[in-house]
């Protein structure tokens, strides 16, 4: 270290080694001249200071001098996600900061003086965490303070660069240093504040700038130096170099002599690994030499391709093959219609296969370690085995998830028939969409009949709508397969009929589960009593068209706490809705049995919050195991969960609180085993509303305003994780009685009074196990009493605190309770797992056999079994290594040999792997242009042509795989089209499927129409040239090349944009070919909700015409700016279509259209694409357009057919199509004849 000049007006020191600097608190030099702070202990804090005081006034009266600050600062923490709390370059009048606060008071203040003028500190603070009670931007920050915490103005820790002017971000708990730079002018009185990494000059402009007159802070003399603290989370601060200049600039700090940081976490070398270090090298080289010559010799001629998911979950393999246990006889479809010779099953063989089924699907999702969603229940996945019992197969569908998890939305697949109504809305695989399959596949089995029935009068008949007719008929057992020759158990086959319409009911909340329904089988639990009228079909399809019907009747379900709900709803249904109130009773009450909670007249208890209707707000969730979860986790989060309705807490407006009792069981998980933040509370409160409350140390419940207020009328029992000094906190893990105020009343160290030896056992509130709280009120003695347990063991006789408090000057008449907890700066969960209370009595016990298991958190202990094997272990571990290296190779062997016919006759360019690995950096995630569940796209440059190319990287978890592989391949490897993305090669190599594209350097549409990553509005004469652009791709596709193409998945996120802003149409993984005047198989269903053609869900048959619905959506998306399918105010899903349809009904179809627009486009053509959008999505496939005439509209060589929005009814068309209705007989037949007459609808060409 070195001076400068004056000390008093000027130094600099490049490192501090020898230097006389005054230190106090955890501050130290180290011994390679690091100022060190602090030294990463919880809750401490440091200062450094010049040794003299600095004369900033020419006289007592004048102004202050214009000065100039550098410092060089590092910040180490542990955890590179967290540090606390932060640094601060100051000036004070004095060096005696013992009075001063660690955390958020950095060391400088505390709750009584922060904002006190009297204070006279300038500080430039470096924060790394948000304190919401400071009015901190966010824990990555640098803020200008006068005589308070509370910035006066502040910024992301960054610079501005000087060449671009672009905002460059910097981590301050990166672990690297940094410079800062603080300068004043007097003549200005202006305060800039800049900073930089340690290897860049100073940035001209400052990253904050103010206006202030120092003059009225500053004292003469004056101390400068650092301070900082730490809190709940530990942190090293260091500052390696600092220089000072009075009315000059400060000297500039020599970098090459600043010390080096220390390294967190460095451990010194165990004489161990020297010992086994030469030893494991010898056994590394003999392993991959012999492994090497083993494989080689005995293998390379059966080099087998192996992936990712076929190690983690497949059995052996060779080709892509799947083995199989044999079943001898076949498919249960074969029997039921007679094929290949096989003879008719009697009812007995048919009844045990539906149990058998039944038996498997219970396990599938109740029972297995997963989740299992099968996808595609139906008698040709039944398999048969030598003693006639049914076995499901087929997993090619399947999804897994976790139990408690909520299942994800997908595209719709699955078979004709089977597929659950709720699938098209939402797209989401539940069991229930199973038990809807197997309720068909039990009328399949019982009537011998197909789900879909051929009829001669009206085309195709399902066949539950046929058993049901029979059922209203009183004939059901007609119903019954006629090839058994009425030798059947007429009691078991009207189970099974009825069984298999009640889970194939359209709501998902009336399917029983398979658990009920195996009871139902075994006879165990007897159907519920229904008439075929409460399984009118089309009355509830109906309904559930109407989403506020549907939310009434979801309601229903929700509600367990009286049967009235059902009485009271039935006023509001008509009376062809009035037959289905019985089914839900029945339903109902079984409800009201299974719930793990009672509620009575001033008594409750919680075993369990599974249907529990509190009250919540905030983070707090109730889960699907029936865990209130206060906190999900999540930095500085609040959540609260209040009991619905107040509590009468006095016998008279006048009276005296009267007594009351609580008990709660609650568990604190952290993501560290040894802190937490900040805590919960159970509370009584006046109000519901927390809305200005605090998370971090005010739990949720008060802010730094009104804390302490006799006006709260609020009573706690805190459980506190953290210490906070301007609370007065004991520790950090006591129980605390509040009242208005985080000042504890009475607290003490959370633990137990032992009733044996009555010594005091202490717990710890984070160990991540269950406790038992007990919360007890004398009305007559005013008596608080807390008592705290483990869960397993009975309430201690001696509370763990007491005290005398009136009640009567707290509470209100009436007052709610609940619980509130809040986070700060470290991740943690707050669960309550049982409740009870009770107004003047003991409250009821919670039944802990009843209570939902804690989710596991953090990493489960080493076992110290590991310590003492892991020198042996060594040298097999390198062994593996070595076959790993082998197999790795000889998988690549197997990868660039592989040649198959249809790479041959359909395949483009086939690309090195070398070369796309080198164009796109090693894959390298900045080059990352997009992803989904396909995989990733690259951007890349090729070495040779330095072409610009998209790579698209398939996933190994792909549901597609290999065939949307060979389907982009065989789709696209020969279009030549100015409007599709052109295909350029593929490549198979090292294990990877790549597909190799165009470079679009706009990307995809849907950015631009939906805002994004900030993209630039398009304006309309770009969109309609985009509409047009992707019109003539699909012309194309359907009618102009060799043969006829289907996309299916024509979406704003499929069309990408080149450099001129040209539309064009890529992902073509799901598009099926065919020739030109045949007619496409029946196929899956697959697609993206909101673009799926009606016909498709009824016959599963695609045509250009499903593509055509598709486009139509795609036109009102680009017109309006808005998804297909969207969310309204009320939660409820609305669809654009009828968004659309009802602005042209009511004659406001401008207003429609895309108002970032500003009304800047051409009206004409806009509402044209609105109707054209109408005309292509309309539900019946007959009267959409072709794309030939899609054209003709669009280019203005022929008028849109003359219709009004009447024509366009979609619900009235789509009921009558639903109930056999000819579209040839609508209402206007100008708009039939123009469409139909234009040209052939088949697909022909």
């Amino acid at each position: 270290a070195r001076s400068t000049g004056n000390e008093d007006d000027q130094f600099v020191y490049s490192g501090f080694t020898g230097s006389n600097l005054a230190l106090d608190g955890n501050a130290r030099i180290t011994p390679s001249g690091l100022l060190e702070l602090t030294n990463g202990t919880a809750r401490v804090k440091g200062h450094a200071f010049h040794p003299n005081p600095m004369r900033f006034h020419k006289s007592p009266n004048g102004t202050v001098h214009s000065f100039s600050v550098s410092f060089v600062f590092a910040i180490l923490s542990a955890d590179p996600d967290l540090s606390g709390h932060g640094l601060a370059f100051f000036i004070a009048p004095t060096r005696n900061f013992s009075a001063a606060f660690p955390t958020q008071y950095l060391g400088l203040f505390s709750d009584q003086n922060n904002g006190d003028p009297n204070n006279h500190i300038f500080a430039v603070e470096l924060d790394t965490i948000q304190n919401y009670d400071l009015e901190d931007i966010n824990s990555n920050h640098i803020g200008i303070n006068i005589n308070n915490l509370h910035s006066v103005q502040s910024h992301d820790a960054g610079y501005y660069s000087n060449q671009s002017g672009i905002f460059e971000r910097l981590a301050l708990n990166s672990h690297k240093a940094m410079q800062v730079w603080v300068n004043y002018d007097r003549e200005a009185i202006q305060i800039n504040v800049t900073m930089a990494p340690i290897n860049l000059a100073k940035p001209e402009r400052p990253l904050l700038s103010t206006t202030f007159n120092l003059s009225t802070v500053i004292t003469s003399p004056a101390y400068i130096g650092f301070s900082s603290s730490t809190g709940t989370v530990s942190a090293q601060h260091y500052v390696l170099g600092w220089s000072f200049g009075m009315d000059s600039l400060a000297p500039p700090i020599d970098i090459s002599k600043l010390s080096e940081l220390p390294r967190l976490g460095q451990k010194a070398q165990s004489m161990r690994l020297h010992i086994l270090l030469p030893i494991g090298i010898v056994v590394f080289l003999f392993a991959v030499t012999a492994t090497i010559f083993l494989l080689i010799r005995k293998n390379l001629r059966y080099a087998e391709l192996c992936e990712d998911w076929e190690v983690e979950y497949g059995p052996h393999r060779g080709e892509l093959l799947l083995v199989y246990d044999y079943m001898p006889n076949g498919s249960l479809d074969k029997y039921l219609y007679g094929k290949d010779g096989k003879p008719t099953l009697d009812w007995s063989q048919r009844f045990q296969i539906i149990k058998c089924v039944s038996n498997g699907l219970l396990y599938l999702h109740e029972e297995c370690e997963k989740i299992i969603i099968h996808r595609d229940i139906k008698a040709s996945n039944v398999l048969i085995d030598t003693e006639i019992s049914g076995r499901i197969g087929d997993f090619g569908l399947a999804r897994l998830y976790d139990h408690g998890s909520d299942p994800e939305a997908t595209r719709v697949v699955g078979t004709i028939g089977y597929l659950a109504p709720e699938l098209a809305r939402t797209g989401k695989a539940t069991p229930f969409t199973d038990v809807f399959s197997f309720g068909v596949f039990i009328l399949e089995v019982t009537c011998g009949q197909k789900p879909i029935m051929e009829d001669t009068e009206e085309g195709h008949l399902m066949l539950v709508d046929w058993v049901l007719e029979h059922w209203h008929k009183g004939s059901l057992n007609d119903a019954v397969d006629i090839k058994l020759q009425g030798e059947y158990d007429v009691g078991e086959a009207c189970l099974a009929l009825k069984l298999g319409l009640l889970c194939s009911h359209p709501f998902t909340n009336i399917r029983p589960t398979m658990r009920q329904i195996m009871q139902y089988l075994n006879k165990e639990m007897p159907l519920p009593e229904l008439m075929p009228t409460h399984l009118s079909f089309c009355m509830l399809a109906l309904m559930q068209q109407d989403a506020s019907m549907l939310d009434l009747i979801s309601s229903l379900w929700s509600q367990t706490a009286s049967l009235r709900v059902a009485a009271d709803v039935t006023p509001m249904l008509d009376k062809k809705h009035k037959c289905f109130i019985p089914c839900q009773l029945f339903f109902l009450f079984i409800c009201l049995n299974r719930a793990p909670f009672t509620i009575a007249n001033d008594q409750f208890v919680y075993s369990g919050f599974a249907q529990a209707n509190l009250s919540l707000d905030g983070a707090a969730t109730i889960t699907p195991d029936g865990l209130l979860e206060l906190t999900n986790g999540t930095f500085n989060l609040q959540g609260h969960a209040l009991y619905p309705t107040p509590l009468h807490f006095r016998t008279s407006p006048s009276g005296y609180v009267q007594s009351f009792s609580i008990s709660f069981v609650f568990s604190i998980l952290s993501a560290y085993p040894d802190k937490s933040a900040d805590g919960m509370a159970f509370f009584v409160t006046r109000n519901k509303n927390f809305s200005s409350a605090l998370p971090a140390q005010y739990l949720g419940l008060l802010n730094n305003q009104n804390n302490g207020k006799a006006s709260n009328h609020i009573f706690a029992v805190e459980l506190d994780t953290n210490q906070n000094s301007e609370f007065q906190d004991i520790n950090g893990n006591h129980v605390g009685i509040n009242i208005n105020s985080l000042h504890s009343v009475q607290s003490h160290d959370a633990g137990f009074f032992d009733d044996k030896t009555g010594m005091f056992k202490n717990l710890s509130l984070i160990s991540r196990e269950m406790m038992q709280v007990w919360v007890e009120y004398d009305g007559g003695a005013t008596k608080v009493d807390v008592t705290l347990a483990p869960i397993k063991m009975a309430k201690p006789a001696r509370p763990l605190l007491s005290t005398i408090y009136d009640l009567s000057t707290v509470f209100t008449d009436t007052a709610y309770i609940g619980f509130s907890s809040a986070t700060g700066v470290i991740k943690s969960r707050y669960y309550i797992l049982g409740w009870s209370f009770s107004m003047g009595k003991t409250a009821p016990g919670i039944d802990t056999t009843k209570l939902p298991q804690l989710p596991h958190v953090g990493p489960k202990p080493h076992s110290k079994v590991l310590k003492i094997v892991l020198p042996i272990v060594i040298a097999a571990f390198i062994l593996i290594a070595g076959i790993i290296i082998i197999l790795f190779a000889r998988r690549k062997l197997a990868y660039t040999e592989l040649q198959e016919d249809w790479e041959i006759e359909f395949g483009p360019h086939r690309f090195p792997y070398k070369d796309l690995f080198i164009g796109t950096q090693g894959f390298n995630n900045k080059n990352i242009l997009g992803a989904g569940g396909f995989g990733k796209v690259y951007k890349g440059i090729l070495p040779t042509s330095q072409l610009e190319v998209a790579v698209k990287k398939l996933s190994h978890d792909s549901k597609q795989g290999t065939k949307e592989f060979i389907t982009e391949i065989v789709s696209m490897g020969r279009l030549r089209h100015r409007n599709l993305v052109q295909l350029l090669g593929y490549c198979r190599g090292k294990g990877e499927l790549l597909l190799v594209y165009d470079y679009m350097p706009n990307g995809s549409l849907d950015k631009y129409l939906h805002c994004e990553q900030e993209m630039p509005l398009l304006d309309w004469a770009m969109r309609f040239h985009i509409i047009k652009g992707v019109a003539c791709g699909l012309l194309y596709l359907h009618e102009k090349w060799d043969k006829a193409i289907i996309h299916r998945d024509i979406k704003a996120s499929n069309v990408l944009l080149d450099s001129e802003l040209n539309g064009r149409l890529g992902d073509f993984g799901l598009a099926k070919s065919y020739d030109h005047g045949t007619d496409p198989h029946t196929t899956r269903v697959v697609g993206t909700m909101g673009y799926l053609a009606p016909e498709l869900l009824r016959t599963g048959k695609l045509s250009a015409l499903t593509d055509v619905f598709a486009f139509g959506i795609f036109l009102l998306e680009v017109t309006c700016g808005q998804r297909p399918v969207k969310q309204d105010a009320n939660g409820d899903r609305v669809m654009l279509v009828d968004l659309v349809l009802e602005n042209w009904q009511k004659g406001t179809m401008v207003e429609i259209i895309d108002q970032r627009l500003q009304g800047k486009c051409k009206t004409d053509e806009a509402c044209l694409v609105l109707k054209l959008g109408l005309l292509c999505s309309q539900p019946f496939a007959s009267t959409r357009p072709s794309m030939h005439q899609v054209m003709q509209y669009l280019n203005g060589d022929m008028p849109l057919p003359e219709f009004a929005p009447t024509d366009m009814s979609f619900s009235m068309q789509a009921l009558m199509e639903n109930r056999g209705f000819n579209p040839s007989s609508v209402s206007n037949p100008q708009l039939m004849t123009s469409i139909a007459t234009l040209s052939g609808l088949s697909g022909g060409r």
